[in-house]
């Protein structure tokens, strides 16, 4: 498996570009949590329009759909080892977030496979709450079997980003959380400008995304090149 160098990827990127709102985010999450907390729903309604935007000016990154690529559906051009485990009752990954896709993937060293992301409901099957020994075992062993493929893993209930990496078992090396110590999402509030305040009429003070939203978005492209 190969990987995506540094410098490589700063070549790739054309400019930086975050206009997935917070905001916006949190409505989704929200909506989901209230009408319909299946886990497909944060995968394909959240998550993945999510990093299609963080990524939207990196030319070759792909977020690939996996969730049903069960070994009995390898084929003569697809074979899932590529970026699943081959422990018999290892389900594949939700997501991969890769460089240069394509669904002929077999024999294809073109493709870098950087990372396999698990998504969890966080009303059904929650990680945001719990230590990482709480979660279910069904869950710790989703993410031992997709590092036996993948340098590196990305799991989340979208109130938890939890970072891993192949050699640091179930240690994740960063853990983000968007609700604060009372399970609401957290917010900053920062003063305006004295000149805005006179001029604009604007209150003396205003919400701004939180610094932990700040360093999601800017840690996953991060954590995709870090050795």
């Amino acid at each position: 498996m190969t990987k995506l160098s540094n410098e490589n990827w700063e070549n790739k990127i054309i400019c930086i570009n975050n206009e997935f709102s917070y905001d916006y985010y949190k409505e989704l999450v929200n909506k989901y949590m209230k009408n319909d907390c299946r886990e497909i729903n944060f995968q394909n309604r959240v998550v993945v329009p999510f990093l299609e935007r963080l990524f939207i000016n990196t030319e070759g990154i792909s977020i690939v759909d996996v969730s049903m690529q069960y070994k009995n559906r390898n084929s003569e051009i697809h074979d899932t080892f590529n970026y699943s485990s081959q422990e018999k009752a290892a389900a594949p990954p939700d997501l991969l977030i890769a460089d240069n896709w394509n669904y002929a993937n077999k024999n294809n060293k073109e493709i870098n496979y950087l990372a396999a992301i698990e998504i969890k409901s966080p009303v059904l099957d929650p990680i945001y709450d719990k230590k990482i020994e709480e979660y279910k075992k069904h869950t710790r062993n989703e993410v031992s079997f997709h590092l036996e493929a993948n340098r590196k893993v990305i799991l989340t209930d979208c109130i938890r980003w939890q970072f891993f990496e192949s050699g640091c078992e179930l240690d994740p090396i960063q853990t983000i959380d968007l609700f604060d110590e009372n399970k609401k999402w957290k917010t900053k509030i920062v003063k305006n400008d004295e000149f805005l305040i006179e001029q604009l009429q604007l209150d003396s003070t205003r919400e701004d995304d939180p610094d932990k939203w700040k360093l999601l978005c800017g840690y996953i492209p991060k954590f995709l090149t870090e050795n």
